[in-house]
């Protein structure tokens, strides 16, 4: 019988093959505290060598697009092929090797966290991406481009960006074949994206969806499905959203009024500011601000070392043999 992942079984971190009893470790990560970005890199080598010693407070996410590797941790060794998502839980002792070609896309988040609580995010050691995910290899080389930016804003979005797509592999591992229909494609993504820098670049005026799909050459009922498809809410709900955050920025970091904060935005009727301020928000807005007075509101819009030697060879686990690592039969594509 076939070895294949089943999906949406948690067995305390593992899931497990459906034949043979071979585990494929999965953790349930839960950050203690908010991470955050030490490096992201593209790298393309002749070779590919790295060991980790254990007992780092850090996870790394590569996306390997050529070359697969040998990896040992735990005692197991796997060998995964290229095009896929990995996730190295460092605080686990890693070896990884790669003899042929090899090119990854990689970024770091640092900050603590626990992997056996049986809370947080449930995330697979490897993930295949298959076409109609080419969208999270694609979101993560921006994360790299953001945080080569260097700025302080850039990294933190860059980190949040991070976030977001270990969110969206827990999502789409858990729900399985289930969630295909869930899923979106890299041209949805990117017109998701247009929709989101447009509601960035007129959030001081109110637009129809009309104007919006005029601008991006589509009909209105395509473009509010695609972005609730993506982001799970309609396009006029994110703009509210994006505006009332701005005046919430606005009010709790420079200390303007509502009124002055509305207006900044281009909401000159103070009613209608209160009113959009307590159905996003749940509360009005004086209640709000006399709750969460003093807090502020943060906006919500160093590469590794390369082995200078062929790589040495895995540790040899006496009887035990490397296992390669099949896409799971229920994987949507």
């Amino acid at each position: 019988m076939e070895n294949r992942i089943i999906y949406g079984q948690n067995n305390d971190k593992r899931i497990i093959y459906k034949t043979g009893g071979r585990p494929m470790i999965t953790y349930n990560i839960n950050w203690k505290e908010f991470p955050h970005m030490t490096f992201a890199h593209t790298a393309i080598l002749p070779y590919h060598a790295i060991d980790f010693p254990g007992n780092e407070k850090s996870v790394e996410l590569s996306y390997i697009e050529k070359g697969s590797c040998e990896l040992c941790i735990g005692g197991d060794r796997y060998t995964l092929p290229e095009n896929g998502m990995l996730l190295l839980v460092k605080k686990n002792k890693i070896s990884l090797r790669g003899d042929a070609e090899h090119v990854h896309h990689t970024v770091n988040l640092y900050g603590d966290y626990e992997t056996g609580s049986g809370c947080g995010i449930l995330l697979p050691l490897y993930f295949p991406i298959t076409p109609r995910l080419e969208y999270l290899h694609i979101k993560l080389k921006e994360v790299i481009t953001e945080f080569r930016l260097r700025d302080a804003a850039a990294q933190l979005k860059a980190t949040a960006m991070t976030l977001e797509i270990l969110s969206e592999i827990s999502r789409v591992y858990e729900s399985g074949a289930d969630g295909a229909a869930h899923l979106y494609s890299p041209s949805e993504y990117l017109l998701s994206n247009g929709m989101k820098r447009y509601v960035a670049e007129n959030l001081n005026r109110r637009f129809t969806l009309a104007e919006l799909a005029r601008e991006l050459g589509k009909t209105p009922n395509y473009l509010n499905s695609v972005f609730k498809k993506v982001n799970g809410i309609p396009i006029r709900q994110y703009a509210n959203q994006e505006r009332i955050g701005a005046v919430r920025l606005l009010m709790q970091n420079y200390r303007l009024s509502l009124k002055e904060a509305g207006e900044s935005i281009g909401i000159t009727d103070q009613s209608y500011l209160s009113r959009l301020f307590k159905k996003v928000m749940g509360i009005s807005a004086q209640k709000y601000f006399a709750e969460y007075k003093g807090e502020t509101v943060t906006s919500l819009t160093s590469a590794a070392p390369l082995s200078p030697q062929r790589p040495a060879p895995l540790p040899q686990d006496r009887g035990s043999q490397s296992r390669p690592y099949d896409p799971p039969a229920s994987h949507p594509d």
